[in-house]
């Protein structure tokens, strides 16, 4: 290696990669954060369960077809969202179109209510109605 291509290495790109590390690592939510901010959505929906009645009525006012009661949930994969479950359809483009309504419907709501505070996503799933049961299912309540 050259001394010009040693010179690059240590005053540009060295600096670069510290400086994208730094970024990345102030933008992270640390743990404790992210324990608050999951306490705080529960216990905001907790004093007002009445917003999973809302976003129930609303999405079916609107014609969408429902499995079950919205709910609240967190995932590390996913973080913290409202989960919405609809029967499968047989067309895929329908599907689409009524999971980013919901979606808009849902974000809605959670806005007039301040729960976008919360960084709260939408999570749509289409699941096989057919095969689903609703014995001891509800909002609050484990699948045994």
């Amino acid at each position: 290696m050259t001394k010009g291509k040693i010179s690059i290495i240590f005053t540009v790109i060295i600096p670069l990669v510290i400086g994208i590390i730094i970024i990345s690592d102030l933008q992270r939510e640390t743990n404790q954060e992210l324990e608050q901010r999951i306490r705080s959505a529960m216990e905001m929906a907790r004093k007002n369960p009445d917003i999973f009645n809302n976003i129930d009525n609303q999405l079916r006012a609107n014609g969408h077809n429902i499995i079950r009661g919205s709910s609240l949930e967190f995932t590390r994969k996913d973080g913290l969202n409202i989960l919405i479950e609809i029967p499968k359809g047989k067309g895929e483009e329908n599907a689409n179109k009524s999971k980013k309504e919901i979606k808009e419907i849902v974000s809605e709501i959670l806005k007039l209510n301040n729960f976008d505070k919360f960084n709260i996503s939408v999570k749509v799933v289409a699941i096989n109605a057919n095969n689903y049961s609703n014995k001891n299912i509800g909002r609050g309540v484990l699948n045994k």
